[in-house]
Protein backbone atom coordinates (compact mmCIF):
# COMPACT_ATOMS: atom_id res chain seq x y z
CA UNK A 1 0.00 0.00 0.00
CA UNK A 2 1.59 3.35 -1.04
CA UNK A 3 1.69 6.49 1.52
CA UNK A 4 -1.27 8.27 -0.19
CA UNK A 5 -3.70 5.29 -0.48
CA UNK A 6 -2.16 4.50 3.27
CA UNK A 7 -3.97 7.98 4.36
CA UNK A 8 -6.98 7.42 2.59
CA UNK A 9 -7.40 4.14 4.77
CA UNK A 10 -6.59 5.60 7.82
CA UNK A 11 -9.02 8.63 7.23
CA UNK A 12 -11.72 6.41 6.14
CA UNK A 13 -11.24 4.26 9.39
CA UNK A 14 -11.09 7.03 11.60
CA UNK A 15 -14.49 8.18 10.00
CA UNK A 16 -16.04 4.92 10.76
CA UNK A 17 -14.94 4.77 14.16
CA UNK A 18 -16.71 8.22 14.65
CA UNK A 19 -19.72 7.23 13.14
CA UNK A 20 -19.48 3.95 15.61
CA UNK A 21 -19.18 6.66 18.84
CA UNK A 22 -21.53 8.63 17.40
CA UNK A 23 -24.04 5.39 17.29
CA UNK A 24 -23.53 3.96 19.97
CA UNK A 25 -24.33 7.83 22.43
CA UNK A 26 -27.28 7.99 20.88
CA UNK A 27 -28.74 4.56 21.44
CA UNK A 28 -27.21 5.12 24.83
CA UNK A 29 -29.22 8.14 25.61
CA UNK A 30 -32.24 6.27 23.80
CA UNK A 31 -31.88 3.39 26.19
CA UNK A 32 -31.02 6.09 28.88
CA UNK A 33 -34.43 7.56 28.22
CA UNK A 34 -36.25 4.35 28.23
CA UNK A 35 -35.19 3.22 31.23
CA UNK A 36 -36.00 6.57 33.19
CA UNK A 37 -39.21 5.78 32.51
CA UNK A 38 -40.86 3.58 35.50
CA UNK A 39 -43.72 1.34 35.81
CA UNK A 40 -46.25 3.32 38.26
CA UNK A 41 -50.24 3.76 39.42
CA UNK A 42 -52.18 6.78 40.17
CA UNK A 43 -53.25 7.16 44.16
CA UNK A 44 -55.41 9.65 43.76
CA UNK A 45 -59.24 9.56 42.91
CA UNK A 46 -58.77 12.00 40.11
CA UNK A 47 -55.54 13.67 38.50
CA UNK A 48 -55.28 16.45 36.30
CA UNK A 49 -53.06 15.50 32.98
CA UNK A 50 -51.37 18.57 32.25
CA UNK A 51 -49.38 18.89 28.90
CA UNK A 52 -47.07 21.28 30.47
CA UNK A 53 -46.14 21.19 34.26
CA UNK A 54 -47.94 23.93 35.46
CA UNK A 55 -51.10 23.09 38.08
CA UNK A 56 -54.35 23.54 37.21
CA UNK A 57 -56.10 27.45 38.76
CA UNK A 58 -57.35 26.62 42.27
CA UNK A 59 -61.02 26.69 42.82
CA UNK A 60 -61.72 26.55 39.22
CA UNK A 61 -65.21 24.61 38.53
CA UNK A 62 -66.77 23.66 35.34
CA UNK A 63 -68.01 24.21 32.89
CA UNK A 64 -64.41 25.41 31.53
CA UNK A 65 -63.10 25.75 28.29
CA UNK A 66 -59.00 25.60 26.76
CA UNK A 67 -58.44 28.97 28.00
CA UNK A 68 -60.33 28.45 31.63
CA UNK A 69 -58.22 25.42 32.99
CA UNK A 70 -54.90 25.97 30.13
CA UNK A 71 -52.65 23.42 29.54
CA UNK A 72 -55.50 20.51 30.55
CA UNK A 73 -55.26 17.39 28.29
CA UNK A 74 -56.87 14.41 29.93
CA UNK A 75 -57.86 13.46 33.72
CA UNK A 76 -56.14 9.82 34.98
CA UNK A 77 -57.99 8.04 37.77
CA UNK A 78 -57.34 6.02 40.87
CA UNK A 79 -55.43 2.94 39.89
CA UNK A 80 -54.80 3.95 36.30
CA UNK A 81 -51.07 2.37 34.71
CA UNK A 82 -48.84 4.74 34.03
CA UNK A 83 -44.96 4.84 32.95
CA UNK A 84 -43.49 7.95 34.86
CA UNK A 85 -40.34 9.51 35.58
CA UNK A 86 -39.04 12.39 37.34
CA UNK A 87 -38.19 15.61 35.78
CA UNK A 88 -35.18 17.44 36.83
CA UNK A 89 -35.63 20.36 34.97
CA UNK A 90 -39.19 20.78 36.72
CA UNK A 91 -38.96 19.33 40.62
CA UNK A 92 -42.57 18.26 41.65
CA UNK A 93 -43.67 16.71 38.39
CA UNK A 94 -43.81 13.47 36.86
CA UNK A 95 -43.14 13.25 32.87
CA UNK A 96 -45.71 10.40 32.28
CA UNK A 97 -47.58 8.01 29.36
CA UNK A 98 -50.90 7.33 30.64
CA UNK A 99 -51.05 3.82 29.48
CA UNK A 100 -55.25 3.23 29.66
CA UNK A 101 -55.49 6.42 27.30
CA UNK A 102 -54.47 5.94 23.81
CA UNK A 103 -53.57 8.24 21.28
CA UNK A 104 -51.92 7.85 17.77
CA UNK A 105 -48.87 9.39 17.21
CA UNK A 106 -45.67 9.25 14.88
CA UNK A 107 -47.39 6.47 13.54
CA UNK A 108 -48.02 4.06 16.56
CA UNK A 109 -50.26 3.53 19.22
CA UNK A 110 -49.05 5.04 22.54
CA UNK A 111 -49.72 6.37 25.90
CA UNK A 112 -51.55 9.50 26.44
CA UNK A 113 -47.95 11.64 27.47
CA UNK A 114 -47.46 14.63 29.50
CA UNK A 115 -47.19 15.68 33.39
CA UNK A 116 -48.71 15.19 36.61
CA UNK A 117 -47.57 15.95 40.17
CA UNK A 118 -44.97 13.83 41.97
CA UNK A 119 -47.80 13.01 45.12
CA UNK A 120 -49.90 11.39 42.73
CA UNK A 121 -48.63 8.79 41.68
CA UNK A 122 -46.49 5.41 43.40
CA UNK A 123 -43.78 3.29 41.39
CA UNK A 124 -44.60 -0.50 41.30
CA UNK A 125 -42.22 -3.72 40.83
CA UNK A 126 -44.75 -4.59 38.06
CA UNK A 127 -48.39 -4.12 36.75
CA UNK A 128 -50.96 -6.42 38.31
CA UNK A 129 -54.28 -7.50 36.27
CA UNK A 130 -56.40 -8.40 39.21
CA UNK A 131 -59.00 -5.35 38.99
CA UNK A 132 -61.99 -7.13 38.49
CA UNK A 133 -64.85 -4.35 38.78
CA UNK A 134 -65.23 -0.75 37.51
CA UNK A 135 -67.49 1.66 38.76
CA UNK A 136 -70.72 2.10 36.71
CA UNK A 137 -72.48 5.31 38.53
CA UNK A 138 -71.30 8.84 38.10
CA UNK A 139 -69.19 8.64 41.77
CA UNK A 140 -69.55 6.23 44.28
CA UNK A 141 -68.52 6.41 48.01
CA UNK A 142 -66.32 4.09 49.63
CA UNK A 143 -66.64 3.40 53.27
CA UNK A 144 -64.13 2.77 55.91
CA UNK A 145 -66.81 -0.17 57.37
CA UNK A 146 -69.80 -1.87 55.39
CA UNK A 147 -72.04 0.53 56.71
CA UNK A 148 -73.53 3.54 55.32
CA UNK A 149 -72.96 5.36 58.67
CA UNK A 150 -69.38 4.38 58.58
CA UNK A 151 -66.75 7.56 58.09
CA UNK A 152 -66.77 8.03 53.66
CA UNK A 153 -62.67 7.23 52.80
CA UNK A 154 -62.88 7.63 49.03
CA UNK A 155 -64.92 9.18 46.74
CA UNK A 156 -64.51 7.24 42.76
CA UNK A 157 -65.78 8.57 39.37
CA UNK A 158 -67.45 6.28 37.15
CA UNK A 159 -64.68 4.59 35.10
CA UNK A 160 -62.69 3.61 37.78
CA UNK A 161 -61.17 0.33 38.22
CA UNK A 162 -61.30 -1.42 41.97
CA UNK A 163 -59.97 -4.67 43.10
CA UNK A 164 -62.04 -6.79 45.12
CA UNK A 165 -61.45 -9.03 47.92
CA UNK A 166 -64.67 -10.57 48.92
CA UNK A 167 -68.53 -9.85 49.47
CA UNK A 168 -70.29 -9.01 52.16
CA UNK A 169 -73.95 -9.17 53.07
CA UNK A 170 -75.22 -5.96 55.51
CA UNK A 171 -78.64 -4.93 57.15
CA UNK A 172 -80.49 -8.41 56.18
CA UNK A 173 -83.87 -7.46 57.87
CA UNK A 174 -83.49 -3.65 56.66
CA UNK A 175 -82.80 -4.69 53.14
CA UNK A 176 -80.44 -7.17 51.53
CA UNK A 177 -77.38 -4.86 50.68
CA UNK A 178 -74.28 -6.35 49.12
CA UNK A 179 -70.49 -4.69 49.67
CA UNK A 180 -67.35 -5.67 48.11
CA UNK A 181 -64.20 -4.97 50.25
CA UNK A 182 -61.85 -3.23 48.06
CA UNK A 183 -57.81 -2.68 47.89
CA UNK A 184 -56.71 0.65 48.37
CA UNK A 185 -53.06 -0.25 48.10
CA UNK A 186 -52.16 0.85 51.35
CA UNK A 187 -55.49 -0.51 53.36
CA UNK A 188 -59.15 -1.66 52.62
CA UNK A 189 -62.26 -0.24 52.34
CA UNK A 190 -65.92 -1.17 51.38
CA UNK A 191 -67.88 -0.31 48.41
CA UNK A 192 -71.46 -0.83 48.06
CA UNK A 193 -72.16 -3.31 45.23
CA UNK A 194 -75.02 -1.19 43.38
CA UNK A 195 -72.00 0.86 42.48
CA UNK A 196 -70.37 -1.24 40.62
CA UNK A 197 -70.06 -3.82 37.67
CA UNK A 198 -67.89 -6.85 37.32
CA UNK A 199 -65.29 -6.81 34.67
CA UNK A 200 -65.96 -9.69 32.25
CA UNK A 201 -64.89 -11.33 29.09
CA UNK A 202 -67.78 -12.96 28.40
CA UNK A 203 -69.56 -11.67 24.97
CA UNK A 204 -72.47 -9.62 25.98
CA UNK A 205 -75.23 -9.65 23.31
CA UNK A 206 -76.07 -6.73 20.84
CA UNK A 207 -78.90 -5.62 21.93
CA UNK A 208 -77.80 -5.77 26.15
CA UNK A 209 -74.69 -4.00 25.11
CA UNK A 210 -76.38 -1.25 23.03
CA UNK A 211 -79.11 -0.33 25.75
CA UNK A 212 -75.78 -0.65 28.47
CA UNK A 213 -73.86 2.11 26.57
CA UNK A 214 -77.54 3.99 26.50
CA UNK A 215 -78.43 3.80 30.11
CA UNK A 216 -74.46 5.01 30.66
CA UNK A 217 -74.68 7.54 28.75
CA UNK A 218 -77.87 9.31 30.36
CA UNK A 219 -76.55 9.02 33.98
CA UNK A 220 -74.28 12.00 32.65
CA UNK A 221 -77.66 14.08 32.25
CA UNK A 222 -78.61 14.02 35.93
CA UNK A 223 -77.04 16.10 36.71
CA UNK A 224 -76.06 17.59 33.54
CA UNK A 225 -72.43 17.55 33.35
CA UNK A 226 -71.25 20.91 32.21
CA UNK A 227 -68.57 20.70 29.90
CA UNK A 228 -64.98 21.11 30.84
CA UNK A 229 -61.71 20.51 28.35
CA UNK A 230 -59.68 17.71 28.99
CA UNK A 231 -62.32 16.46 31.34
CA UNK A 232 -62.39 13.11 32.16
CA UNK A 233 -64.28 12.25 35.26
CA UNK A 234 -67.68 11.74 36.79
CA UNK A 235 -69.25 15.22 37.49
CA UNK A 236 -69.35 16.24 41.16
CA UNK A 237 -70.82 19.90 41.91
CA UNK A 238 -70.33 19.04 45.52
CA UNK A 239 -66.29 18.75 45.45
CA UNK A 240 -64.18 21.62 45.62
CA UNK A 241 -60.79 19.95 46.03
CA UNK A 242 -60.66 18.77 42.49
CA UNK A 243 -62.47 20.08 38.98
CA UNK A 244 -64.49 17.37 37.70
CA UNK A 245 -66.25 16.74 34.21
CA UNK A 246 -66.36 15.70 31.16
CA UNK A 247 -64.91 16.91 27.34
CA UNK A 248 -66.75 15.29 24.37
CA UNK A 249 -64.48 12.12 24.07
CA UNK A 250 -64.23 12.03 27.71
CA UNK A 251 -67.68 11.30 27.83
CA UNK A 252 -67.06 8.10 24.85
CA UNK A 253 -64.04 7.24 26.86
CA UNK A 254 -66.21 7.11 30.23
CA UNK A 255 -69.09 5.39 29.01
CA UNK A 256 -67.77 2.99 26.71
CA UNK A 257 -65.11 1.95 29.64
CA UNK A 258 -67.60 1.18 32.14
CA UNK A 259 -69.14 -1.17 29.80
CA UNK A 260 -66.20 -2.80 29.53
CA UNK A 261 -64.99 -1.45 26.12
CA UNK A 262 -61.66 -0.13 25.61
CA UNK A 263 -61.95 3.69 23.63
CA UNK A 264 -58.79 5.57 22.69
CA UNK A 265 -59.03 9.03 24.51
CA UNK A 266 -59.29 11.68 21.47
CA UNK A 267 -62.33 12.10 19.07
CA UNK A 268 -59.93 11.25 16.07
CA UNK A 269 -58.57 8.59 17.54
CA UNK A 270 -61.84 6.78 18.66
CA UNK A 271 -62.73 7.69 14.73
CA UNK A 272 -59.17 5.51 13.43
CA UNK A 273 -60.06 2.66 16.00
CA UNK A 274 -63.37 2.15 15.21
CA UNK A 275 -65.77 -0.11 12.21
CA UNK A 276 -66.33 2.94 10.11
CA UNK A 277 -70.18 2.93 9.05
CA UNK A 278 -71.33 4.68 5.76
CA UNK A 279 -74.73 5.30 6.16
CA UNK A 280 -76.45 7.38 8.88
CA UNK A 281 -79.87 5.27 7.89
CA UNK A 282 -77.55 1.89 9.51
CA UNK A 283 -76.86 3.53 13.16
CA UNK A 284 -77.58 2.28 16.21
CA UNK A 285 -78.12 3.36 19.52
CA UNK A 286 -74.73 2.89 21.00
CA UNK A 287 -72.92 4.29 17.69
CA UNK A 288 -70.69 7.03 17.19
CA UNK A 289 -71.36 10.46 15.14
CA UNK A 290 -67.93 12.54 14.73
CA UNK A 291 -67.52 15.91 13.08
CA UNK A 292 -64.53 17.68 11.66
CA UNK A 293 -64.24 21.14 10.42
CA UNK A 294 -64.67 21.09 6.35
CA UNK A 295 -61.30 22.91 5.32
CA UNK A 296 -60.04 21.98 1.71
CA UNK A 297 -56.30 22.09 2.70
CA UNK A 298 -57.16 18.79 5.23
CA UNK A 299 -59.16 17.16 2.47
CA UNK A 300 -55.42 18.11 0.22
CA UNK A 301 -53.27 16.56 3.16
CA UNK A 302 -55.00 13.71 4.22
CA UNK A 303 -57.63 11.27 3.40
CA UNK A 304 -59.28 12.15 7.13
CA UNK A 305 -59.86 15.56 8.45
CA UNK A 306 -59.21 15.41 12.08
CA UNK A 307 -62.18 15.11 14.26
CA UNK A 308 -62.98 17.60 16.62
CA UNK A 309 -66.18 16.58 17.93
CA UNK A 310 -68.11 13.39 18.69
CA UNK A 311 -71.75 12.38 19.61
CA UNK A 312 -73.27 9.21 20.73
CA UNK A 313 -76.39 8.01 18.72
CA UNK A 314 -79.78 6.52 21.15
CA UNK A 315 -82.02 6.29 18.30
CA UNK A 316 -84.83 7.94 16.79
CA UNK A 317 -82.67 10.29 15.57
CA UNK A 318 -81.23 11.85 18.46
CA UNK A 319 -77.85 11.89 19.91
CA UNK A 320 -76.29 12.57 23.39
CA UNK A 321 -73.33 15.52 23.45
CA UNK A 322 -70.61 17.26 25.61
CA UNK A 323 -70.12 20.50 23.95
CA UNK A 324 -67.99 23.83 24.36
CA UNK A 325 -68.72 24.94 21.00
CA UNK A 326 -69.70 28.24 20.06
CA UNK A 327 -66.94 29.95 22.71
CA UNK A 328 -64.99 31.72 20.59
CA UNK A 329 -68.32 33.93 19.69
CA UNK A 330 -69.52 33.97 23.48
CA UNK A 331 -68.34 34.38 26.91
CA UNK A 332 -71.40 32.98 28.48
CA UNK A 333 -69.66 30.43 29.88
CA UNK A 334 -72.18 29.53 32.35
CA UNK A 335 -75.17 29.21 29.47
CA UNK A 336 -77.11 25.38 30.71
CA UNK A 337 -77.55 25.46 26.69
CA UNK A 338 -73.89 25.66 25.18
CA UNK A 339 -71.63 24.43 27.55
CA UNK A 340 -72.94 21.05 28.88
CA UNK A 341 -74.14 17.67 28.28
CA UNK A 342 -76.87 17.13 26.34
CA UNK A 343 -79.34 15.65 24.21
CA UNK A 344 -79.85 17.15 20.45
CA UNK A 345 -81.96 16.11 17.58
CA UNK A 346 -80.24 15.37 14.43
CA UNK A 347 -82.99 17.45 12.25
CA UNK A 348 -82.71 20.64 15.00
CA UNK A 349 -78.81 19.80 14.68
CA UNK A 350 -77.82 19.11 11.22
CA UNK A 351 -80.96 20.26 9.04
CA UNK A 352 -81.11 16.71 8.20
CA UNK A 353 -82.25 13.58 9.76
CA UNK A 354 -79.67 11.09 10.87
CA UNK A 355 -80.97 8.57 7.77
CA UNK A 356 -80.52 10.93 4.95
CA UNK A 357 -76.79 11.43 6.02
CA UNK A 358 -73.71 9.46 4.02
CA UNK A 359 -70.20 9.72 5.65
CA UNK A 360 -68.18 12.70 4.50
CA UNK A 361 -71.69 14.63 4.02
CA UNK A 362 -70.85 18.68 4.72
CA UNK A 363 -73.65 19.41 7.09
CA UNK A 364 -74.11 23.21 8.89
CA UNK A 365 -74.57 22.15 12.59
CA UNK A 366 -76.52 24.64 14.44
CA UNK A 367 -75.90 24.25 18.14
CA UNK A 368 -77.90 26.50 19.70
CA UNK A 369 -75.41 29.94 19.63
CA UNK A 370 -73.36 29.52 16.48
CA UNK A 371 -73.57 27.55 12.79
CA UNK A 372 -70.71 26.22 10.94
CA UNK A 373 -69.95 24.15 8.36
CA UNK A 374 -68.84 20.59 9.21
CA UNK A 375 -67.96 17.01 7.53
CA UNK A 376 -69.68 14.24 9.13
CA UNK A 377 -68.85 10.21 9.82
CA UNK A 378 -70.07 7.49 11.77
CA UNK A 379 -68.46 4.89 13.42
CA UNK A 380 -69.16 1.99 15.49
CA UNK A 381 -67.33 -0.20 18.81
CA UNK A 382 -70.13 -2.75 18.53
CA UNK A 383 -69.61 -5.66 16.55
Amino acid sequence: MDKKSKETFNVKRKKKCCDLIMITILLLAFSNNLLGFKKMIITEEIVNLRSQPIPAPNGLMAPALSRNIGKQDSQLLFGERILGMKDPENPGWIKIKALEQELFKNEEWQGYPGYIENNQAKPVTKFTEHNNVIVKNIKAFVYKEASTDSEKIKTFSIGTKLQTKNVINSDRKKHLMLWYKINLFDSFGFIQSSDIRKLSNERKSENKLRNQIVKQTMKFLNPRAPYLWGGRSGYDPNRTDQITSIDCSGLIDLVFGSCGIKVPRDAHDQLLKSNKIELGKNLKPGDLVFLARNRKKHLMLRETPRMNHVLIYIGDSKMIETTGRGYSSTNDVDNPEIFTTRIVDSFKYFGKTIEELTTKDTVIVDDGNTKSERLIFFGSYID
